[in-house]
């Protein structure tokens, strides 16, 4: 497929896109993916000059594709996402990555001209994305309703978003002011709102979380010297609960710490009380705990709350961290991440589970009025690994401006990479949003840093931009303010600096197995590949072999693998590249059933209320598993019945596995 290009524009071709620029203005073209419409992504190859593009898809791999086939090239310039009037001001965006839905949720802090609500009052606001095009889908939706409506004492700012795998739901926390009684007005407090998948509120409105000061107390003047505010949250699979965490003054006046409490993730009830998390230099109103950040390890089922602290007075700040237990414990005592001699600010954080250590990330001006963004790897015990490195780097990029959010940061597993966004001032009083990226289990930033953004903030306004992973793509979507609205853009995961291209990666089912073949276009020190096949209801993917690259090639190279002993019912797998020097990449994952030795009838499939089974031979009694998409396993029950009741299942895709005392079947299934 070809197209032809008309511009008076000039042509610049990057590492990760392609530029027409001219006195009108400026169009960027990304990659390009190919889905089809189940969202599996296809093999493609784009190419692209000043006049023409050209687009590549193998016969065979459409042949396999569901369709319609959607070509998906990251076209880019920046995209509003909020729509308010010239006169309303936003902030504080936060955005969150629905795998079921395959959308995003975008969040935010601002005014609205809207029914009910008075233009200067501030409220949150939602938006879901189509993360497969980019498109909004629906309307802006409020979430949040401080106090009654039309009174602008009352408001809601800094919200957080994140998104519940399990449930398909999410919880959107921030700090507000409301009427709820003992609250008086101008006393800052946390407050959160489930919401279902379309963005709907469920459960309980507004529901309050931190409790900071005393309730009993009767007078308002006093009740206003307790706040709480900027608070994060993260979600655990593997309890179906979040930890909020956040920064108030409660024991003393200006006493601020770091504060957490647990949430229950059906409900929004909280699971026991506020705990204090921040244990240094208490009673001194000098001293400062402040904007924190929590992430969850799924490996160890606990936290790493991350912020900084420092001397109010003195301005001396430094990056500090804490363990906290799935049960809301605090493990070991806090400890400290930088090393900036008391000039590091703004810390973030993101778990990298395929080497149970975390990247902690922060903005610092070490002998400079600059500042710039800098890392630290943490293992899983809270050690630091390495030293203190430099991601951002280039000179136009400088922080000189520091706000709650100035960095954020997400993990793809799938490449074994992290993305770094951050705001900074490409020119005086102009805010711009940068990327760059680290790869995994390393301090070694890859590729070069990239300005994402067209429309930026100012000194008054900075972009405070989030990032969102879509690990079924490896795309991310990066939001922030820029000129009154809330600005979004998606780009690619640093795919491209890999130095093998893969042209395919395909799956047979035949009688000796199942058959994996793939090819590659070129490859770069291609020590070889890691055949890797995911079982069900496991959380780690298993070795099947190794194949031998052919080191270096511009020529296809062609690649089989045979497993001989596949499961029955779907097989998961995908490949692991790996360099002579260590580094390595995963390829997108595949499925296939394994038909050779199916011999059980699963139906119907999808389902909505009832699944039934007919066993090759009729058993006096089977056992049941079911596991959901995350590797849980919700249900574990004998019985004498060939139906399995889906009732109390949410939408989504399930394990589920049948045995008896010989024979067994394991086999996916959608619940509708």
């Amino acid at each position: 497929m070809q197209g032809d290009i008309h511009t008076n524009g000039n042509f610049e071709q990057y590492e990760n896109y392609w530029l027409w620029s001219g006195e009108n203005g400026s169009v960027r073209l990304g990659n390009l993916t190919v889905v089809d419409a189940t969202h599996c992504i296809i093999p493609s190859r784009f190419q692209v000059n000043a006049n023409t593009t050209a687009i590549s898809i193998a016969a065979s791999d459409l042949a396999q594709a569901d369709f319609p086939v959607t070509l998906d090239p990251e076209i880019g310039n920046d995209f509003a996402i909020s729509n308010v009037s010239a006169s309303n001001q936003v902030q504080y965006a936060s955005v969150a990555y629905n795998s079921q839905k395959q959308e995003y949720l975008a969040v935010w802090a601002g005014t609205y001209n809207a029914s009910g609500v008075n233009p200067a009052e501030p409220e949150i606001w939602g938006q879901r994305i189509n993360a497969v095009n980019g498109s909004l889908i629906g309307n802006n939706f409020r979430i949040s309703d401080m106090g009654p409506d039309n009174q602008t004492s009352y408001g809601a700012s800094a919200p957080e978003v994140a998104y519940n795998r399990v449930n398909n739901t999410y919880l959107v926390v921030w700090y507000g002011d409301d009427n709820t009684a003992p609250l008086v007005v101008n006393e800052a407090e946390i407050f959160g709102q489930l919401l279902d998948a379309d963005g709907n509120a469920i459960g309980t409105n507004d529901f309050r979380i931190s409790s900071m000061g005393d309730d009993s107390e009767s007078n308002p003047l006093l009740r206003r010297e307790y706040d709480a505010k900027f608070p994060a949250l993260t979600y655990n699979a593997t309890n179906n609960e979040f930890l909020v965490v956040w920064y108030g003054d409660d024991v003393v006046n200006e006493d601020i710490e770091i504060w957490g409490q647990r949430i229950n993730a059906n409900t929004g009830a909280e699971i026991g009380n506020d705990f204090q998390i921040s244990m240094i230099d208490l009673n001194n109103a000098t001293h400062v705990n402040d904007d924190p950040s929590v992430i969850w390890n799924s490996d160890n089922n606990e936290y790493l709350v991350t912020w900084h602290a420092g001397n109010f007075d003195t301005k001396v700040y430094e990056i500090i961290g804490q363990r906290v237990s799935a049960t809301g414990t605090l493990t070991g005592s806090n400890f400290m991440i930088s090393n900036s001699d008391g000039k590091a600010r703004e810390a973030a954080a993101a778990y990298n589970p395929n080497d149970n250590e975390y990247l902690v990330i922060w903005a610092s001006n070490e002998g400079s009025s600059e500042y710039r963004i800098n890392g630290q790897r943490i293992n899983a015990t809270g050690t630091a690994i390495d030293s203190d490195f430099l991601i951002s780097t280039n000179g136009e990029d400088v922080i000189r401006y520091l706000d709650t959010h100035v960095a954020a940061i997400a993990y793809d597993a799938m490449k074994n990479e992290f993305s770094i966004v951050w705001s900074g001032e490409a020119s005086s009083n102009d805010y711009q949003v940068y990327n760059n990226f680290v790869a995994g289990g390393t301090s070694t930033v890859i590729g070069s840093e990239l300005k994402i953004s067209s429309v930026g903030g100012n000194a008054d306004s900075p972009p405070s931009p989030a990032v969102a992973l879509n690990h079924n793509a490896q795309q991310y979507l990066a939001v922030w303010t820029g000129n009154g609205e809330i600005v979004g853009q998606r780009f690619d995961s640093e795919s491209s600096s890999v130095p093998v291209e893969l042209i395919s990666f395909r799956a047979f089912s035949e009688k000796q197995g199942i058959r994996l073949e793939w090819e590659t276009a070129s490859e770069i020190e291609n020590e070889g590949f890691e055949i890797q096949r995911l079982q069900p209801g496991a959380l780690d993917w298993e070795k099947l072999g190794f194949l031998s690259g052919v080191g270096n090639s511009v020529e296809k190279q062609y690649y089989q693998f045979w497993d001989k002993t596949p499961r029955n019912g779907l097989n998961y797998y995908r490949l692991k590249q790996i360099d002579f020097d260590g580094a390595f990449e995963y390829s997108n994952i595949i499925a296939i059933e394994n038909n050779s030795s199916k011999t059980w009838n699963l139906y119907p499939n999808p389902s909505t209320d009832v699944l039934y089974f007919e066993a090759p031979e009729v058993a006096p009694s089977y056992q049941i598993k079911i596991w959901n998409a995350q590797g849980q396993l919700l249900q574990n029950y004998q019985t004498t019945s060939s139906t399995i009741v889906l009732q109390q299942l949410m939408p989504g895709w399930y394990w589920v596995q049948i045995s008896s005392a010989n024979q067994q079947v394991e086999q996916a299934f959608l619940k509708k």
